[in-house]
């Protein structure tokens, strides 16, 4: 720990407190520093620490991910939201268990030089701006072919946004994503892939309650038909 306070001293209380705080951090950081070999959860603490909303904790993920070879491609990186269901139908269902095959499975092959892991109870993949395109596809088609294997997962949405500069992380970029996977879900129109970038009328939605009012500003001729019983 290393503490900056100019030419000023810290007081004997200050110094107990920091130290409470620094023994409290070391526990913590030791009990996540081995997640059991359990590659679903090294991944998804790794993708925490990407999409975290502190641009240092952030910042220091990402660099991290770059010196391991990951999403190398400094000119932009893709989080990518997929949106999956248990094809039983479990309300109850376990998420973890969900997606441990999945991932063990992608780990080995499509998604290899990215980062594949759970946020929010999702998949979540970040992967080079350049690369999108070719995991997606294969994520999908893999993800499809999942409901014939024992896990039964249903594939219902896939949500993407890409930074140009990802430098202070990646939490913004995955908020529009995850956005982008819900209108992928909610609209036939949208289809099952639906870039963040691409939304157009629904991003002005994203920002306003949906109203007859917010409906006439968008659409006059939408709130017109409203107005017709038939």
């Amino acid at each position: 720990l290393w503490t900056s306070l100019g030419d000023r001293r810290l007081d004997d209380e200050e110094m107990r407190w920091i130290r409470v705080a620094a023994d409290e951090a070391l526990r913590e950081l030791l009990e996540r520093r081995d997640p059991g070999g359990d590659d679903l959860l090294h991944d998804s603490q790794r993708l925490q620490g990407v999409l975290s909303p502190d641009p240092f904790a952030a910042g220091y993920a990402m660099s991290g991910l770059s010196s391991d070879g990951v999403a190398r491609d400094q000119r932009g990186r893709t989080v990518v939201v997929f949106e999956l269901t248990s094809g039983r139908g479990d309300v109850q269902q376990d998420t973890q268990a969900m997606l441990r095959p999945i991932h063990q499975r992608a780990r080995r092959g499509w998604a290899r030089g990215a980062l594949l892991g759970m946020a929010e109870g999702r998949l979540v993949l970040v992967c080079a701006a350049n690369d999108a395109d070719r995991l997606i596809g294969r994520a999908r088609e893999d993800l499809s072919r999942s409901r014939s294997r024992t896990e039964h997962v249903l594939l219902r949405g896939i949500g993407f946004s890409t930074r140009a500069d990802s430098s202070e992380g990646l939490h913004h970029v995955f908020e529009e994503a995850l956005y982008a996977a819900s209108v992928s879900v909610a609209s036939s129109t949208v289809g099952l892939i639906a870039d963040y970038a691409r939304l157009g009328l629904y991003l002005a939605l994203r920002n306003l309650p949906v109203s007859e009012s917010s409906i006439a500003l968008l659409s006059p001729e939408a709130a017109e038909l409203r107005q017709r019983d038939s």
